[in-house]
């Protein structure tokens, strides 16, 4: 064992390293099998190539779903804290100083609300 392998085994380095090998490795060895799979599977190219489509087309389904689902979810978040920030400015819009209490029950009235 050398000095430096000595002081990397201190510090953590080593088993950074050795976890980085380990996750390195096995996608390597999943996109192989997975390849190995396609190209070696008892079926004709054509219908290994629509079979390839079919799956692309479901992904592409899947993630536009999904990104409607988080666009729809941005929005209404969007808007209640749009609410929420008009609610503080209105409340403290007379006033000359806000102070830490005030401030504090603002929130607290928000967060029993939710």
């Amino acid at each position: 064992m050398s000095i430096k392998e000595i002081i990397d085994s201190f510090n953590g380095k080593a088993k950074h390293q050795a976890r980085v090998r380990i996750a390195v490795g096995t996608t390597i060895g999943v996109i192989v099998g997975a390849a190995a799979g396609i190209l070696l599977a008892p079926k004709s190219g054509k219908e290994t190539r629509k079979d390839i489509k079919n799956a692309a087309e479901r992904g592409a389904k899947h993630v536009s779903k999904t990104a409607h689902k988080v666009e729809k979810f941005v929005k209404k978040e969007a808007a209640e804290t749009k609410e929420k920030i008009n609610d503080f400015k209105t409340h403290f819009k007379h006033s000359d100083e806000i102070d830490k209490d005030s401030v504090d029950d603002v929130a607290a009235e928000n967060k029993s609300e939710e």
